[in-house]
């Protein structure tokens, strides 16, 4: 299996550990419990993390797993018979404590996502329960309000609890149904953390979802290679990420990314999960996409772009999954490929079949391909469009431009 790059090399400082040591109480105590199981995690790091910080534990002791010993110590003074829990399940040892805590930390994310919940109930608990993440940022990110937030985590752990779903990774039955919930998820949270206008809230989700999915590459239950090409998908985007600081989600921008800002060491650690994705023939969703990104990365410029190869992946991709916006980004393909005028045939029957038109990106890249093929008053008028429909702040500057540029 590919290793995964250096903490240091991926965006955001990441840190799951509050994620870890609830999924430790969890599956030691149930998760009837997890309310005041966060209550006391939380008060562990409030009390011990100022003292042991990264260097290290005292006496000796493993950082992580003093930080847990207190946390454990404070769920059991918390409950109303504490003499019933003194000591609970054994401690894995200390040598075996990280990929104990990190197999947890995997179990407690498919016990969220699990597939009698709605979707949004899996986004809110994992960013809350699993990433550590507060009511307030979550319902920031999520654009709900705190108490939707609360509401929506505590069902979910009411419908677990009375249906008595096990604390566990996925058996053979079922086990593609459930891997499929969790990568979803992961991928609209990635998605989220680039998204999102807080860049040290974003860089943060981005890596923790990073080293989620390489936890699930770690165990055979999940590590199907629909999660190595995931993984490869993540890591691309991860690997463009300071080359493109404002201008994310512009599909008419897509010639202007630095490619020297691009992280060479993570592209090639995704090169190697592409390969792993594809060793038996299998074809999915999130490999024609890593394939697709792959093509763009690896062209030694912009113009040497395999444009014949991109359009065969996406018209596979659409096999798949059909879909209004890869057909949006296989027409922007179609234009670097036949030109812009192809590209403007595509576009205009798109707008004629779906609800794009409803927002600013297909306005956006009909102006864009207007204008390279020379229609200036058509292109002014699909950006003067777009820019009355968009309110996304980086991508409107970018529309304003090129509104401008028509004049």
């Amino acid at each position: 299996m590919p290793q995964a790059p250096e903490a240091d090399h991926l965006p955001g400082a990441g840190g799951y550990d509050f994620g870890r040591h609830v999924a430790l109480l969890v599956r030691d105590f149930g998760l009837s419990h997890l309310e005041r199981i966060e209550e006391a995690v939380e008060a562990a790091f409030e009390e011990l993390e100022p003292m042991i910080g990264p260097a290290g534990g005292q006496d000796g002791v493993h950082p992580s797993r003093q930080l847990h010993l207190k946390a454990r110590e404070l769920f059991v003074k918390s409950l109303d018979g504490p003499a019933d829990y003194e000591d609970g399940p054994d401690l894995p040892p200390a040598d075996a404590w990280d990929a104990e805590a990190d197999k947890c930390w995997l179990e407690m994310l498919f016990l969220c996502c699990h597939p009698s919940l709605e979707l949004e109930t899996c986004l809110a608990w994992t960013l809350t329960t699993v990433m550590g993440f507060g009511v307030g940022e979550t319902a920031w990110m999520l654009n709900l309000d705190e108490r939707e937030v609360r509401q929506r985590t505590q069902q979910g752990r009411e419908k677990l609890v009375k249906a008595n779903v096990a604390f566990g990774l996925p058996s053979a039955n079922g086990q593609v149904e459930r891997v499929d919930v969790v990568q979803r998820v992961l991928y609209f949270l990635f998605t989220l953390g680039a998204d999102v206008p807080d860049p040290v809230i974003g860089r943060h989700l981005c890596q923790t979802v990073v080293s989620m999915c390489f936890v699930m590459t770690a165990h055979p239950e999940t590590n199907l290679r629909s999660t190595s090409a995931l993984m490869s998908v993540l890591l691309i985007r991860a690997a463009q990420m300071d080359a493109r600081p404002d201008r994310y989600g512009c599909v008419f921008v897509l010639k202007e990314p630095d490619r020297r800002l691009w992280n060479r060491d993570i592209l090639a650690v995704a090169v190697q999960f592409f390969n792993e994705s594809i060793r038996d023939g299998q074809v999915s969703l999130f490999q024609l996409e890593a394939g697709i990104s792959l093509a763009h990365c690896l062209a030694p410029s912009f113009d040497e772009t395999d444009w014949t190869a991109i359009l065969r992946q996406y018209d596979l991709l659409l096999e798949l999954a059909e879909s209004p916006i890869i057909e949006l980004n296989r027409a922007v393909a179609l234009g670097y490929h036949s030109g812009p005028e192809a590209a403007i045939e595509a576009l205009t029957s798109l707008a004629e079949r779906t609800t794009l038109q409803e927002g600013y990106l297909l306005d956006a890249t009909l102006g864009e391909m207007c204008f390279r093929a020379g229609h200036l008053s058509r292109a002014a008028s699909h950006f003067q469009s777009a820019v009355e429909k968009c309110q996304y702040g980086p991508d409107l500057k970018v529309l304003k431009e090129r509104l401008q540029a028509c004049s």
